[in-house]
C-alpha cells in the first residue's frame, strides 16, 4: 500500500512521487452519523444517532509556475493522475497516511475521494483541493460463512432426497387396493343370519322330520 506523507517542509508526498505546489493547510472532519426516526403517536420524526461517519482528511496546495511564461497545468495533470490515471479506473487509491495531525485522529488509512482544482483571473495560482476519505477495514468471519453455506446445503439435499425417495415410491405403488373408510360406511350390504342353530331348534327340527 503507497504512503500518503506530508512533510514539516510544506511537502506532500504519495508513494515515490513528491507532488508539485506549496503545502498550505489540512483540514480533518469527523461527523455523528444521525437518522430520523418516526415514532408512533408523533407527528415530527425524532433524531436518532446511529454511530460515526468515515472522517474526511482535506489538504489544501497551491500550484505558482515554476519558470516565467509557464502555466500550472502540467502540474495539475500530476495530481489527476494519481487521483485517476484512466478513465476505465474503476477503484480509487488506498493510501497509508502518515501525518501528526492525522495520527492524533486515529486516522490511519485513507482513500482518494475528491479532487478539486480552481484558478480565477486575478493571477497565476491555481489551487488544489484533495480531500481523502477515511478506510475502516471490515473484517469478514469467512469461517462462520463457509460453515453457513455448508449447512445450508446439506439442508437442501436432504430435501431434495427425501422429495425424490417419496416420488419414486408412491410411483411403484398400485393404488387400485386402496379403499375410501368414508365411503364404505354409506355401502348398503344384504343382512346375513350366520348363526348356528341352537339345540332347541335341532330338536324341532328332528320332530318335523327336517
Amino acid at each position: 500500500m503507497p504512503q500518503l506523507v506530508t512533510t514539516d517542509a510544506g511537502q506532500v508526498k504519495v508513494g515515490d512521487v513528491i507532488l508539485p505546489g506549496v503545502f498550505e493547510s489540512i483540514e480533518v472532519t469527523g461527523s455523528v452519523k444521525l437518522d430520523e426516526v418516526e415514532i408512533e403517536g408523533k407527528e415530527q420524526k425524532v433524531t436518532q444517532a446511529m454511530g460515526y461517519d468515515n472522517a474526511r482528511v482535506r489538504l489544501t496546495i497551491n500550484l505558482y509556475p515554476e519558470e516565467e511564461d509557464e502555466e500550472c497545468y502540467e502540474q495539475i495533470a500530476i495530481y489527476q493522475q494519481i487521483f485517476r490515471s484512466a478513465p476505465n479506473q474503476e477503484k480509487p487509491g488506498l493510501y497509508h497516511i502518515v501525518n501528526k495531525h492525522t495520527y492524533a485522529r486515529n486516522i490511519n488509512e485513507v482513500i482518494f475521494g475528491d479532487l478539486k482544482t480552481w484558478e480565477d483571473n486575478k493571477g497565476d495560482r491555481v489551487i488544489i483541493t484533495c480531500e481523502f476519505i477515511e478506510h475502516v477495514p471490515v473484517a469478514v468471519q469467512i469461517a462462520e460463512e463457509t460453515t453457513s453455506e455448508q449447512s445450508t446445503s446439506l439442508s437442501s439435499y436432504s430435501s431434495s432426497s427425501t422429495s425424490s425417495i417419496d416420488e419414486s415410491t408412491s410411483e411403484g405403488i398400485d393404488d387400485s387396493w386402496i379403499v375410501d373408510n368414508e365411503e364404505d360406511k354409506t355401502v348398503e350390504t344384504p343382512a346375513v343370519d350366520d348363526r348356528k342353530p341352537g339345540l332347541g331348534e335341532r330338536i324341532l327340527a328332528g320332530l318335523r322330520g327336517e
